[in-house]
């Protein structure tokens, strides 16, 4: 641009060098993570379906206290979901099945709840979560009159289909125990555990792993004891299950960490902590032992419908009595071939961080420095002052391997720079999803060194925001070069200002501006006689 008089009344943006300044750096290639290939894809794309199915489910309960859950656990094809329709009042048949020559009967339920899934054996049922809002008739009879509450319907202990819905399980129920209440209040949570009667009357090693299991989920077994109800489903009224409970206790308690039980004998290893639980249960059978029996126990010659308010009416109760816990800690354990699943799914998230970061966050960025610069009114010294504490922010010298400090500068940097909320939630979503992965295998990582390669790079150009530009006269060419990072059309009046010889000799007749970044026209500027040129 070549003029004898240069006067800018611009006041606006004049975008000349876009793509030498901020939007260009070199877009650091992310090493491919290790193991991404189907069973990766296919992962990442179930636990997408069971988020995307909580976030349903959380909205569709939303006003109706979803802070409070009732979650329900046990193994597949023990009858969880039944139960919650059961409780639920959905109607329920009893049918004959024809299996090996022997008819047997099922509770089959005639108009589902939407969402639930139901299985008879190990091998189907419920793979993604569902829930069912309780809410008590508040005629007085109901222990649990102002305490409705959402009772999810989890995945299943023991799932037989891999390491994918391992993982897939593990990361339902750590969001049902985790995801925050519509409500923003606190969350409360139950346990309700569901046992098939077999389990204890001929398979109790089964039994004690499943409260192993929940021991490890909620490491406060003592928190966990004051909110668990055990239901026994297709229970027969000739087992005693409180008496059975109770004797296999005594005989854990008496094993100093291993016990026999079941019909073999079978010596089965005890913590502690389920020692410590299963004595509790024991010493409360009463309360915390509810009964959910065959159908061929009940009072019907005939298959036909399944109603009995009696026994719906006595697992409500028992449910309601139990205390809620105050957002429990947990931690979920599975087998070493899903843990080394997790540990490569890690890899690919990583770089998915490092991708997001590179090619959404550091725009954002970008877009905060154009911003800053457009809308300053002051001297250009504190806008400078500004972006080197800027350039010291994005430092990833401020972070630490410490989780809780790495959450914390990340978080302080992406509300300081990034106004875009999608962009922020889905940076936070994302982390949190290796958080989780981390709990599951120890050797997952944070590639923090990745992340923040991203915002060492838009450091660095805050870091030439906050330097002035270098001034060179020529006087042999009548030439005022100005070179460097310039944040205003201050910069160029600062610098004839330095070097008045420049208006005041007829031997200057030439500025020239080499800008490393978008140059804005800001103010007005006059020098008469001078031609100004811009050059990238």
């Amino acid at each position: 641009m070549n003029r004898s008089s240069v006067t800018s009344y611009f006041f606006l943006f004049v975008f000349i060098y876009i793509s030498s300044f901020l939007n260009n750096f070199e877009s650091s290639s992310a090493a491919a993570a290790a193991g991404a290939g189907d069973e990766v894809t296919n992962l990442k794309q179930g636990i997408a379906e069971v988020e995307n199915r909580i976030q349903e489910q959380i909205l569709s309960h939303q006003g109706v206290g979803t802070n409070r859950r009732v979650v329900v656990l046990g193994q597949t094809g023990n009858g969880k979901s039944t139960l919650i329709n059961f409780l639920a009042g959905r109607n329920l048949t009893m049918e004959e099945i024809e299996g090996e020559g022997v008819a047997r009967r099922n509770l089959v339920v005639d108009n589902p709840l939407p969402g639930f899934a139901f299985s008879h054996d190990i091998n189907v049922g419920t793979r993604l979560p569902a829930a069912w809002f309780y809410q008590s008739p508040g005629d007085g009879v109901n222990v649990d009159v102002s305490n409705n509450a959402v009772f999810w319907d989890c995945p299943g202990f023991g799932d037989t289909r891999g390491s994918i819905d391992q993982i897939s399980n593990a990361f339902a129920i750590n969001k049902i125990l985790k995801y925050p209440s519509s409500d923003g209040l606190p969350l409360q949570i139950k346990i309700v555990l569901v046992i098939s009667e077999e389990l204890i009357t001929e398979r109790a090693e089964i039994f004690l792993g499943l409260l192993d299991r929940l021991t490890k989920l909620i490491p406060d077994y003592q928190q966990l004891q004051r909110s668990l109800v055990l239901v026994f489903s297709k229970h027969r009224q000739e087992n005693d299950v409180r008496q059975q409970v109770i004797e296999i206790s005594a005989q854990v308690s008496a094993g100093a960490g291993e016990a026999a039980v079941g019909e073999g004998g079978q010596r089965v290893a005890v913590t502690p902590q389920t020692t410590a639980l299963l004595r509790y249960i024991a010493a409360h059978a009463n309360e915390r032992i509810a009964l959910f029996p065959m159908p061929e126990e009940v009072e019907l010659e005939q298959p036909g419908p399944f109603r009995h308010d009696d026994i719906r009416e006595e697992i409500l109760q028992k449910i309601a009595a139990a205390s809620y816990m105050a957002e429990p800690e947990s931690r979920i354990s599975i087998e070493p071939e899903a843990r080394e699943l997790a540990r490569n799914f890690a890899n690919s998230i990583n770089a998915d961080i490092t991708n997001m970061l590179r090619d959404n966050a550091t725009n954002e960025i970008i877009e905060h420095f154009k911003t800053v610069i457009g809308q300053h009114h002051t001297t250009i010294t504190p806008l400078r002052e500004g972006f080197s504490r800027d350039s010291s922010r994005l430092r990833p010298s401020h972070l630490h391997l410490n989780p809780g400090r790495l959450f914390a500068t990340l978080n302080e940097l992406l509300d300081s720079f990034i106004p875009n909320e999608q962009v922020k939630s889905r940076v936070r979503k994302t982390i949190g999803l290796l958080t989780f992965l981390r709990s599951l295998n120890i050797d997952v990582n944070y590639a923090t060194e990745n992340w923040m390669q991203t915002f060492n790079v838009v450091a660095a150009k805050a870091t030439g925001l906050s330097r002035a530009p270098t001034v060179e006269v020529v006087a042999e060419d009548g030439l005022l070069k100005i070179s460097g990072y310039l944040v205003s059309m201050g910069d160029v009046v600062s610098a004839v200002r330095l070097h008045p010889e420049i208006s005041m000799s007829p031997t200057f007749r030439r500025i020239e501006v080499a800008a490393f970044n978008t140059f804005i026209f800001d103010m007005d500027a006059s020098f008469p006689g001078v031609s100004l040129s811009m050059k990238q």
